[in-house]
Parts: structure tokens; C-alpha cells; sequence
């Protein structure tokens, strides 16, 4: 078995209840057969913020970083005798439109 530690940001942090939690798989599994699992345990809401239902594909507005690097679809395969880092982050919205995305502060 490996491990993964899951850490959760924003509303999906609210959907799950933790900040973050160690999840015990086994060698060789999918990023996607991973989620599907915590899809299980989370309910309705954690599987429709995260994935496309059918589809490999990220949700748009969702960022998935393992050991600190962006994913961009969820067949990756979770392999390694030392704990995996996943973060699942929601993108941010609001500010200012005319400084979003500009490195310049609204305030």
C-alpha cells in the first residue's frame, strides 16, 4: 500500500469537512480512480466540482497539483514508496477585472 495526503482548499474544503487527510492506496492506481473513491465517501457535490462525469478531464476552475506540479487530466498513475503530496484547489474569483490576472492588486 501507498499513501497519498490529500490536502483541500476552498469550498472543496468545506465539502469535505478536513483540511486535509492521509488516504491509503494501492500501487499503480489512476489520479481518477483515486478521486472516484473519495467521490464515494464525499458524495454528489465532491464529484461534480472535481471531474467531468465520463471524461479524464479536470474541472476548468480546478487546480489538482501532485508533488507540487499542475495536473491536467487524471489518468496520471500514483506509483512511489514515499507519500504522495495531492492538492486539490479551487481557482479564485473576484477582484477587480481590470487588475485580475495582471499581478496588480485591487486595493
Amino acid at each position: 500500500m501507498a499513501k497519498a495526503k490529500i490536502s483541500y482548499h476552498g469550498m472543496i474544503r468545506r465539502i469535505v469537512g478536513k483540511q486535509e487527510e492521509i488516504v491509503d492506496f494501492s500501487q499503480g492506481i489512476s489520479l481518477l480512480e483515486l478521486l472516484d473513491s473519495l467521490g464515494k465517501r464525499y458524495g454528489e457535490e465532491f464529484k461534480r466540482r472535481v471531474r467531468n462525469e465520463g471524461s479524464s478531464a479536470i474541472i476548468g476552475d480546478l487546480i489538482i497539483a501532485v508533488d507540487g506540479g499542475a495536473v491536467d487530466n487524471l489518468d496520471i498513475l500514483l506509483k512511489g514508496d514515499k507519500e504522495i503530496d495531492i492538492a486539490v484547489i479551487p481557482q479564485m474569483e473576484g477582484g477587480n477585472e481590470r487588475c485580475r490576472g495582471s499581478g496588480v492588486s485591487s486595493y
